[in-house]
């Protein structure tokens, strides 16, 4: 029993990965078009932070795109790339509810992008002085 229980989350993982491929590769030729109709120089940061509050992103990725283990992946720094991004956002694997263009449009999700891509990397960990002294104790 305890092996069929490893076999079936092992190949769900596979699964998931599989699909997330997919989805970026097929995904790619129909974000690519949405891309080119819109001109991402127009994208907005501030805006996209707006939206970003607007439709709960921040809720389980965090206000910074930081991420959290128990609810959400980081979004931010580096920000995957655009066709990636938006692909993913259409079709998610794992517990993300997919967003369709009837409820979050191409320019939105543009501005999500620039406004994810507007935020600072995040510290390495030897360059937090506690985090540095704690490291050096051990």
């Amino acid at each position: 029993m305890l092996n069929r229980q490893k076999t079936a989350r092992s190949m769900q993982a596979r699964n998931s990965g599989l699909v997330l491929f997919l989805t970026v590769l097929l995904g790619g030729a129909y974000t690519q078009r949405s891309i080119n109709a819109s001109n991402s120089s127009d994208s907005s940061p501030v805006s996209g932070k707006r939206f970003y509050i607007k439709y709960g992103c921040y809720e389980c990725h965090g206000l910074q795109g930081q991420g959290s283990p128990a609810t959400g992946p980081r979004l931010a720094s580096p920000v995957f790339p655009l066709a990636a991004f938006i692909a993913y956002v259409r079709k998610p694997a794992g517990e993300m509810p997919p967003y369709t263009n009837k409820v979050l449009r191409d320019e939105e999700l543009l501005d999500i992008h620039a406004f994810l891509s507007s935020l600072p990397e995040a510290a390495k960990p030897d360059d937090i002085p506690l985090l540095r002294d704690i490291k050096g104790r051990h």
